[in-house]
């Protein structure tokens, strides 16, 4: 079955106010620290009220992920839905925030990931076929199935005393934007422009190489290099409408590398 990408204006509309509201939250987090509570709160009620004014006040639930294009997909595929009180959408988006960073998986981040090995990245075994990691840069993928992604939110919901109608709605958003589960990437670059995503293509085939999904990214501006290096780095994430199993590859094409800009990983994602 061929995975189905949705878009929209009001996805796209989405997409950008999250990516607006994730440089926000990051300069918040890197000028004044994580623990600026403050600071969050603002970004996140200029946040909530910039959604307001660009895709009208007919807002469905929206759960506390970990991507702008999830939460671009939820908002759009849930525009018709049950309305939500103000208070909940800000809350929510507050726990968005502060989640968001402890998310990242350490071994995403480095670059000692050769061409036949595997790594354990969100307790998923990858193996990379092809493409290194060199002095040009990082391009590193990891993969979480929606049992842990509900695992998770289930934690988090008892953890919080979440009521009963904010835990179910976050687990039926999660359950019609990421079925399939959720592929992060991790990149570094030299250049601002090598390190946007829209330089990438994510592509999905299954065991016998047929193609089963593929997605153009959209830009999304890096981040500066950290003191002490040249690179500059992009994490995002992919979410899957439908669910998938077994063996798949992933590859991600860097566009602006002709010669060695393909990267293959392969999964093995349990039945069920």
């Amino acid at each position: 079955m061929r995975l189905r990408k949705t878009t929209g204006n009001k996805g796209i509309a989405a997409s950008r106010a999250g990516r607006c509201y994730l440089r926000l939250q990051v300069a918040i987090s890197f000028g004044f620290g994580r623990t600026s509570t403050f600071g969050l709160l603002f970004v996140n009620f200029y946040f909530y009220n910039f959604i307001q004014q660009r895709l009208g006040s007919d807002l469905a639930t929206i759960p506390a992920c970990s991507n702008t294009r999830s939460l671009a997909a939820s908002l759009h595929s849930q525009s018709n839905h049950t309305k939500m009180k103000k208070s909940t959408l800000l809350f929510i988006s507050i726990f968005y925030t502060l989640c968001l960073f402890a998310q990242i998986d350490d071994g995403l981040m480095k670059p000692n990931w050769k061409i036949g090995n595997s790594k354990t990245i969100y307790d998923n075994s990858i193996t990379r076929i092809e493409g290194e990691n060199d002095i040009r840069g990082i391009t590193n993928i990891g993969f979480k199935t929606f049992d842990q992604v509900k695992t998770n939110l289930l934690s988090k919901a008892d953890k919080e005393m979440w009521t009963e109608e904010k835990k179910n709605e976050t687990i039926s958003s999660y359950e019609k934007f990421a079925r399939g589960g959720i592929i992060y990437m991790y990149i570094t670059r030299l250049t601002i422009d090598a390190a946007n995503t829209e330089m990438f293509t994510l592509i999905i085939k299954d065991s016998t190489e047929k193609e089963i999904y593929r997605e153009e990214l959209e830009s999304d501006i890096p981040n500066t290099p950290s003191s002490g290096s040249n690179y500059w780095w992009n994490y995002t994430s992919i979410s899957l409408k439908e669910t998938i199993s077994g063996k798949i590859y992933i590859y991600i094409i860097d566009k602006l590398n002709s010669e060695s800009g393909k990267f293959k990983f392969e999964i093995n994602i349990p039945t069920k």
